[in-house]
């Protein structure tokens, strides 16, 4: 296995609230261009793991582990994915939406605020033309 580019839990003040509660995120160096883009990535990646934990729970699947065995991945990366300690991949954000009825790119993925609805605003705002 690969070292991960980085992990999006490390820009985290408390890394262990991540993909679990609310937090407040390390300031990055202005000058830094990848390390705003990953502080950006984390972001959302741990409002994405934040619906899918709590969209497991409420699934009849209840656990981690369970559900990443129905839809035939691997849990331990589950887990760590979850956690924040390896990057999310887009097709695993499109499966939890599939597996679990979620919607990942409804309200706000990257706004300071985690229950802000800015994603969506922009979603509403592109031309009917270009919606299909």
């Amino acid at each position: 296995m690969t070292s991960p580019r980085f992990e999006p839990r490390s820009f985290c003040v408390v890394p262990e609230h991540f993909g679990r509660f609310p937090t407040d995120w390390k300031k990055v160096v202005h000058t830094n261009e990848q390390a705003k883009d990953q502080l950006g990535a984390a972001r959302v990646q741990h409002q994405v793991a934040w619906r899918i934990r709590r969209a497991i729970t409420a699934s009849s699947h209840k656990t981690i582990e369970n559900y990443a065995r129905a839809i035939g991945a691997d849990p331990s990366r589950m887990g760590r994915m979850l956690r924040g300690t390896i990057v999310m991949r887009v097709e695993d954000m499109i499966s939890a939406e599939r597996h679990l009825g979620i919607s990942i790119w409804a309200p706000s993925l990257t706004a300071a605020d985690d229950s802000a609805p800015a994603i969506q605003d922009e979603l509403d705002s592109v031309p009917a033309s270009l919606k299909d």
